[in-house]
């Protein structure tokens, strides 16, 4: 039998071995993955091993070549692929990569900013581990969003909004002159609360509307909550 070879990397140190299969090989269920590995269809340095054995660094998994029909990675349909050039990279190292995202552009799922990255940086050499979104934006915000390059990047990155070190502020629009700072309380349809601070950066009236240039902190999470503002808080239909 045919076994073809991979060495595991970085990324793919410390890792078990059902999990790292389970992410190389995405379209097998995990009941198949335990499957290959207790008839010795999956190798590590030429010896059968367990689920549960820790990967190291430099190891060698050899795989059935059967088993590697599908791809291990979701092939991205030309018409992704092809705006790729589009991206616009606003800074890079080798753990993170920082993007603009367009207006219109999910972040996740089929035609996503995430398909685009995976097409155009690839999983590099690790086994288990393959570029990713670190956070999200809604489809019609342009933004600056976060990309996890390595293991230790997406650690990182994590870690830090764990312990807020790392913060978002949106530059908004409002259809109104707000002359001072403001914190704006509204509720959601499922009663709970929505808020977030604006602060005005510059005004003016166009076209017989006042508008303020505002640079706003979310104090919740909750989706569509900065946008157009009502005179009793944030209007709940607008977009973030």
């Amino acid at each position: 039998m045919e076994f073809q070879g991979f060495r595991a990397e970085r990324d793919d140190d410390g890792r078990r071995l059902d999990r790292v299969l389970r992410r190389f090989l995405p379209n097998l269920p995990l009941s198949a993955v335990y499957r290959l590995i207790r008839r010795g269809l999956v190798r590590v340095n030429e010896k059968r091993a367990l689920p549960e054995a820790r990967i190291k660094e430099g190891d060698l998994l050899s795989i059935a070549s059967g088993a590697l029909d599908g791809s291990p990675l979701a092939e991205i349909p030309p018409k992704i692929a092809s705006s790729i050039p589009s991206l616009i990279e606003l800074a890079r190292s080798d753990d993170l990569l920082f993007l603009s995202k367009p207006a219109g552009v999910p972040t996740h799922g089929p035609g996503s900013l995430a398909d685009l990255v995976l097409a155009r940086e690839g999983s590099g050499h690790s086994l288990s581990f393959a570029p990713g979104p670190l956070h999200r934006l809604d489809r019609d915000t342009t933004g600056v969003i976060a990309f996890s390059l390595s293991l230790q990047g997406a650690q990182w990155f994590t870690q830090a909004i764990r312990e807020r070190r790392l913060d978002k502020r949106y530059l908004a629009v409002l259809g109104e002159s707000l002359e001072t700072g403001a914190v704006w309380r509204d509720p959601c349809d499922d009663g709970k609360d929505m808020a977030c601070e604006a602060r005005p950066l510059a005004r003016s009236r166009v076209y017989g509307i006042d508008a303020t240039l505002a640079l706003v902190r979310l104090i919740t999470g909750r989706k569509r909550q900065i946008g157009c503002r009502q005179p009793r808080g944030v209007c709940p239909c607008s977009a973030t």
